[in-house]
């Protein structure tokens, strides 16, 4: 699920506002969603800006899998073994 969030996530590193001799020839600005891409971003002097972030998404997911897990599987399965007689909850003496 974990790399659901990463997937989802949009972030572009762009150039720092002031431009020194320092840095390598003409910045171009990536995409530094993933932590690597992310250092990477901030050891050139750039900014990692997060346009969307993807745990929300990821998060929105998983509600709506566990919604018709439940609706679909849990709740039909509950309710058929909630109509079983008594007599099949007891446990069997072997003795």
């Amino acid at each position: 699920m974990l790399k659901l969030v990463d997937y989802f996530t949009a972030a572009t590193c762009f150039p720092p506002k002031k431009l020194t001799t320092s840095l390598p020839a003409p910045f171009t600005s990536f995409g530094c969603a993933l932590q690597q891409e992310k250092e990477r971003c901030v050891n050139q002097g750039g900014l990692c800006v997060i346009q969307r972030d993807g745990y929300y998404i990821t998060n929105v997911l998983c509600i709506i899998i566990g919604i018709v897990t439940f609706w679909g599987y849990i709740k039909p399965a509950a309710t058929r073994l909630s109509a079983l007689p008594l007599k099949s909850w007891r446990e069997y003496d072997r003795t």
